[in-house]
């Protein structure tokens, strides 16, 4: 995309103390978008308060990377995470495996499908098994008695 690398800047929710604004970069590797910069700055009122490791790993990063791609490029049908159809759908499937590759380059592929959709972990992970099933994401480790 030939924009001057953009910041954009989202206010996180909880753990993360009030006050707090992330910012990200994103950068294109083939033709994926990636986190590339992350900046956390203190916009709040009064002594900056500790930001604790559980809040910074709070931090739906893949999620903002989404936003943010979907801001740049244009598409606004990406902002928001669609619902699970009632059984599923191949649609449905396809866009958790697109969130969970994305959360696999920042270490947390279950976790972003989680903080995606505001579901368990457990579920995220039985999403993920059903794109697997269609063949949308290559079997993992774990299931092939690797790990």
């Amino acid at each position: 995309m030939a924009k001057d690398d953009p910041w954009y800047f989202f206010t996180p929710e909880p753990p993360v103390p009030e006050g707090y604004v992330v910012g990200i970069k994103i950068t294109y590797t083939d033709g994926r978008a990636r986190l590339g910069s992350v900046r956390i700055d203190w916009n709040g009122d009064g002594d900056q308060p500790r930001l604790p490791p559980k809040a910074l790993r709070s931090i739906p990063f893949s999620s903002y990377v989404q936003k943010a791609h979907a801001e740049l490029s244009g598409d606004a049908s990406q902002e928001e995470a669609p619902k699970r159809p009632r059984g599923g759908s191949s649609e449905f499937s396809q866009r958790v495996a697109d969130v969970f590759r994305g959360g696999m380059a920042l270490g947390a592929g279950v976790r972003s499908v989680s903080k995606t959709w505001n579901v368990s972990e457990g579920t995220a992970e039985r999403w993920i098994r059903q794109a697997r099933k269609d063949g949308l994401l290559e079997e993992s480790e774990r299931s092939r008695g690797d790990a």
